[in-house]
This record gives structure tokens, C-alpha cells and sequence, in this order.
């Protein structure tokens, strides 16, 4: 028996269903001038950690010499089409929302047991509804999370 640390969980797509959902708003995305330098796992942190500058970190190795400046705009222009993307699952699913996370295989854990495209974890929420009972105690009834090693 190992030991090790786990906290996280999520309903996730993967990205072939994901890419099938939104053909067009993943073709926008991976076409888009510099993808080469940004890619899924830049995009994840960036987006899971509302920190849009990280989306560009991998421009500087662009052999155009970009300027911050540039590597913001570019940026920001991955994040409009990343929004589009969350727009349309939300329609084409009826209401769930998909947000991205970034998940290091290095810094994770033996039994993790997690689909990701370079890093880049597609999550959905608005999975689960409260019953009639649950509904009565929401205001009782807390959920919570915690990280345990064992």
C-alpha cells in the first residue's frame, strides 16, 4: 500500500468528447497565430488561475522578438476565444459550465487517475442538483474539502 496526498475532484470531459461538442470554438483555438508557443497547458493555467499574462509565457520564445505589450494582446486574444469556448459547451450542453484546470503529472500523485491534454484539465459544472431533501437543509448542510495523506 503507497501513501500519498489527494484533495481534488471534478467531472471532467475529455478532450476528444470536448472537441466533438465544439468542433469549431476548439479549431478557432489550436489555429489561432502563435498556438505553437501557447498550447492547452499555458491556456489551463492562465485561465484556472485568472492569471491572463501566464497564457503568453511561452511567447517569448517566439522568434518574433514580441514585446510585452504584444504578449499581452496575444494573450488576452487566446482568452476571448477560450470564453467562446466556454460559452458554447454552456449552450450546446443546456447549462454546464466548463472551466479549465492545470494539472503538473510531476507534482501530482502515483494514483491519480486523470485525462488531460498537456496539462490542461476540462472541467464541468452544474453536474449535480440538490433533491427535495437537500434543498430543505442546504442552509444546514455545509460541503467541504480536505486534503488527507494516507
Amino acid at each position: 500500500m503507497g501513501m500519498g496526498s489527494y484533495a481534488c475532484d471534478s467531472y471532467v470531459i475529455s478532450y476528444d468528447n470536448l472537441k466533438k461538442l465544439c468542433p469549431k470554438e476548439i479549431e478557432a483555438i489550436e489555429t489561432a497565430k502563435y498556438w505553437e508557443f501557447v498550447g492547452w497547458g499555458q491556456i489551463a493555467k492562465g485561465m484556472s488561475y485568472s492569471d491572463v499574462p501566464t497564457i503568453g509565457e511561452g511567447l517569448f520564445d517566439s522568434p518574433d522578438e514580441l514585446s510585452d505589450a504584444q504578449v499581452t494582446k496575444i494573450s488576452k486574444g487566446f482568452e476571448k476565444l477560450t470564453k467562446q469556448l466556454y460559452a458554447a459547451f454552456k449552450k450546446r450542453t443546456g447549462g454546464l459550465e466548463l472551466f479549465l484546470d492545470y494539472y503538473n503529472e510531476d507534482e501530482g500523485d502515483r494514483y491519480d487517475s486523470l485525462e488531460h491534454k498537456d496539462g490542461c484539465v476540462f472541467c464541468v459544472g452544474n453536474m449535480m442538483q440538490l433533491t427535495p431533501a437537500g434543498k430543505k437543509f442546504q442552509k444546514v448542510v455545509d460541503k467541504r474539502r480536505w486534503v488527507q495523506f494516507g
